[in-house]
């Protein structure tokens, strides 16, 4: 949509870092000379500040609004971007990472009805067609850094740079459109509570600390699955860039998707991911040592990173229209706060199972965590299912718990033996 184009473009330069990840490690342990372990002690302090400084962010929009909030977050980013590329102290790096994740929370929070609010109904449109945009520039990104950065160890974060002050400027350039509201005390407190009395919000955040979690595996374990069933390790880029190519193709088709499946997309998003785990367990289970299993599990991959996008997507699109407007900044705070535990909880739990027992075990493992979210959304939605499907489900869900608890026991008494 030619409308809303520096919207789009917008959007895809602040969804991420563009060029950053692709050089970042290799530009601190070969340009700033910073050990390995050091390198990923940093990025674990960014997402645990990620994490937990969501509701100080919320508290910060509240003051600033939301327009000054994302020219807030851009300035923190480019100015993360110089403090890696001026010689200092490894301090200096720290605090670069810590503007990072105040400038990742700020326009986390802010972009959804900053947009929302100058696009309106065609919120879900733009908000695919950014971030598709966002995915053909990484894959650009991606495929060029390395090049880059034989030419100029600096290069890439200077494109970086570059990247980010193009979104400054595009931030500046919105139309901050405010929703007028009756004039109240604020009171930060008591928007929490009311969140939290909220039955639609409390679903809200059941739903996605168990799917947002389950979504973020694949980007992991998938690459697990393809080297323990022996796919030669020269496909992994090829699979690895039609996956992507695909999150980004649904990201920008969401509105066709939810056109067809209307109110109850998200349903059938999470059903689909149910049957993608499931199937994945079992052929790993039983075809291991099949060559047919390749036909089997690239389907299933991409059905997994088909309903990424629009999950996300739909999720904030659902929190914007449903959620009191002066409450929506903090309802997505909570929400991001949310989504990182339950990444983080879910990723210990398959990793714990991966390396017990076998990445398999773990797949039907997530399976029986995922049902769980399929009967909040049936509720959430004030949608129902087939009586007999939710039986199902829910019947499926305490056979695998069951199953789960079983082969825990069975080690348990294997270690104590």
């Amino acid at each position: 949509m030619k409308k809303y184009l520096g919207l789009e473009f917008y959007r895809a330069f602040s969804f991420d870092m563009l060029m950053f990840y692709a050089c970042q490690l290799v530009f601190l342990t070969q340009v700033r000379n910073i050990d390995t372990g050091v390198v990923i002690l940093l990025e674990s302090v960014f997402w645990y500040l990620q994490t937990f400084l969501q509701v100080p962010g919320a508290l910060i929009v509240e003051k600033l609004g939301n327009k000054r909030s994302t020219i807030l977050g851009s300035i923190l980013w480019i100015v993360a971007i110089l403090m890696y590329l001026v010689p200092g102290p490894i301090a200096i790096i720290f605090l670069a990472e810590i503007f990072r994740a105040i400038g990742l929370i700020l326009k986390s929070i802010v972009d959804t009805p900053l947009i929302a609010n100058v696009t309106g109904k065609d919120y879900a449109k733009v908000e695919g067609n950014g971030i598709f945009l966002y995915f053909v520039i990484d894959t650009i990104c991606s495929a060029t850094s390395g090049f880059l950065f034989k030419v100029n160890a600096y290069f890439p974060m200077i494109c970086c740079l570059g990247i980010c002050i193009a979104s400054l400027i595009l931030a500046v350039k919105i139309k901050d459109v405010s929703i007028k509201e009756e004039s109240k005390p604020k009171n930060s407190i008591k928007d929490f509570k009311l969140i939290f009395k909220n039955r639609f919000s409390i679903s809200l955040f059941a739903y996605a600390f168990c799917m947002c979690g389950v979504l973020s595996l694949p980007a992991t374990f998938n690459k697990v699955y393809m080297q323990d069933i022996g796919i030669p390790v020269e496909w992994f880029g090829i699979i690895l860039a039609v996956l992507s190519l695909i999150n980004g193709l649904s990201a920008k088709y969401n509105q066709q998707i939810a056109n067809i499946f209307k109110e109850k997309t998200l349903s059938v998003i999470t059903i689909c991911t149910i049957l993608a785990y499931g199937i994945l367990g079992v052929a790993y289970v039983a075809f291991k040592e099949n060559s047919a299993i390749f036909a089997i599990i690239v389907p299933l991959f991409i059905i997994q990173n088909m309903s990424k996008q629009p999950y996300r997507i739909y999720m904030k699109k659902y929190i914007n229209e449903r959620v009191e407007k002066h409450l929506v900044p903090k309802t997505l705070s909570l929400y991001f706060l949310i989504e990182s535990l339950g990444r983080a909880g879910l990723l210990f739990i398959s990793g714990l199972l991966t390396d017990n027992w076998n990445i398999g075990v773990a797949y039907l493992g997530m399976l029986g965590i995922i049902i769980v979210p399929i009967l909040i959304v049936t509720r959430l939605l004030k949608k129902s299912l087939e009586k007999w499907v939710l039986s199902l489900l829910e019947i499926l869900n305490k056979v695998l718990r069951g199953f789960i608890l079983l082969l825990i026991l069975i080690r348990s008494m294997q270690a104590l033996l």
